[in-house]
């Protein structure tokens, strides 16, 4: 098969493809369509919460294996909360990829489900790990009520936004915003 010449560089450069076989959140996704299946298997350092590194692996073709790739290669060196819900990725991709052609959007779209399913492992991993006698609010940084309700007493927040910048909580996945506002209403 002929691929376009960015999608050629990108496959015979492929150097996180097959790296990376220990990450600490691991995620797949396959589409029924062509057959095709990707994996991506993220280090991420638990105290700073950036991705140190990624690799994949996927049956795919070139369109998979080139999509994967600058996945894996946008995401190192990513601290989870720049990642704006992977827009930032799909930024990366329009501009060094392009549009997928007519029938590929499958290849594009396995490699993000992919990855975000990795990202959500490694959140229920620190949910699971998560030992404190305290509500855990926020998973992606591991932030506890107490934490929050601290910060907002003290430094006198009053928007999801504020407790972000003063402790990270709500600035990563954003699932966790509805319970810091119901904290911050409670100090009304």
């Amino acid at each position: 098969m002929s691929y376009p010449e960015k999608i050629n560089e990108l496959i015979s450069s492929a150097a996180r493809r097959e790296k990376n076989r220990n990450g600490n959140a691991n995620g797949r996704a396959a589409a029924f369509t062509c057959g095709v299946s990707v994996e991506f298997r993220l280090a991420i350092d638990e105290a700073t919460k950036c991705v140190d590194q990624a690799g994949f692996t996927t049956n795919g073709c070139g369109y998979a294996i080139a999509v994967a790739e600058k996945l894996a290669d946008g995401i190192t060196g990513t601290e989870l909360v720049r990642l704006e819900g992977l827009s930032v990725l799909e930024d990366l991709i329009s501009t060094g990829i392009g549009e997928a052609p007519g029938g590929r959007h499958h290849c594009f779209n396995i490699c993000f489900d992919a990855l975000q399913n990795s990202l959500a492992d490694f959140r229920r991993r620190q949910i699971a790990g998560w030992n404190g006698e305290d509500a855990l609010i926020c998973s992606c940084f591991g932030v506890a009520e107490s934490f929050i309700e601290t910060a907002v007493r003290e430094h006198g927040l009053c928007t999801i936004e504020a407790v972000g910048a003063s402790c990270r909580a709500g600035t990563g996945c954003g699932s966790c915003q509805p319970l810091i506002q119901e904290i911050l209403d409670s100090f009304d």
